[in-house]
């Protein structure tokens, strides 16, 4: 693969195929507390050059292109902006934790882009509830089919000394609203996409559902391309 991995000490690495982005991954975000700071991938990049996230929108300013999330931890936000709060809607509460970069074990670019990160998932009031091992891979580029894939990984270990439940909106009584965890906010050329899954679900009835593997296909304003967005399930 002709890739460069351009390490910004204490913001960011970013990789480039061909001298072209692909992604840039932001470790430590220049963000305020209240959107609950976490490392994010944006810009997003196809080998066409199309750009497929997006940044802080007007309408939610705690989305960040592609970032690992928990909407409700325990009560705890690591979302960004209000949480959902049973009968009583989305209230901004003093609430909303951060997930820290601590180090980097691994950044190796060569055959295979490989990077293992260290983090920790830390509470509005400075606990510690999560070690987490995050890896980025990228080991596919294929300028002849015009794709590549990024894969990635989060091994979570709860440091809180109890238990912690991974809720949602929905958990706290608001249907068909289980968001969390691994999220992507794309383009808004990409609205009235098509959301796959397994064994044929396609569009709302993928919603609370189990599926080995997700894809949304989406049509980028101005150019003539449909990327894919996949989320195997581990």
């Amino acid at each position: 693969m002709k890739t460069t991995l351009t390490h910004r000490f204490h913001d960011s690495i970013e990789l480039e195929y061909q001298g072209q982005t692909l992604f840039r991954y932001v470790y430590e975000p220049k963000i305020a507390p209240v959107e609950s700071p976490r490392p994010y991938f944006h810009p997003l990049k196809t080998l066409a050059g199309n750009e497929v996230s997006i940044f802080r929108p007007y309408d939610h300013f705690w989305h960040v292109g592609l970032s690992m999330t928990s909407a409700n931890l325990s009560g705890e936000n690591f979302w960004g902006g209000p949480t959902y709060v049973r009968d009583r809607g989305y209230v901004q509460l003093d609430n909303n934790g951060r997930m820290q970069h601590r180090d980097w074990q691994e950044v190796y670019c060569n055959d295979v882009v490989r990077c293992v990160e260290h983090l920790a998932w830390i509470t509005h009031d400075g606990e510690t509830w999560i070690d987490e091992e995050r890896r980025i891979i990228v080991s596919e580029i294929d300028p002849a089919g015009m794709h590549w894939s990024l894969d990635l990984s989060f091994n979570l270990t709860n440091v809180a000394q109890r238990p912690l439940i991974f809720g949602s909106p929905t958990t706290e009584g608001r249907p068909a609203a289980g968001y969390g965890n691994l999220f992507w906010r794309g383009p808004r050329s990409f609205l009235h996409g098509k959301i796959l899954a397994a064994e044929g679900a396609e569009g709302p009835e993928v919603m609370g559902k189990a599926s080995p593997w997700l894809a949304f296909t989406g049509r980028h304003g101005g150019a003539d391309s449909h990327p894919l967005k996949h989320h195997r399930q581990m």
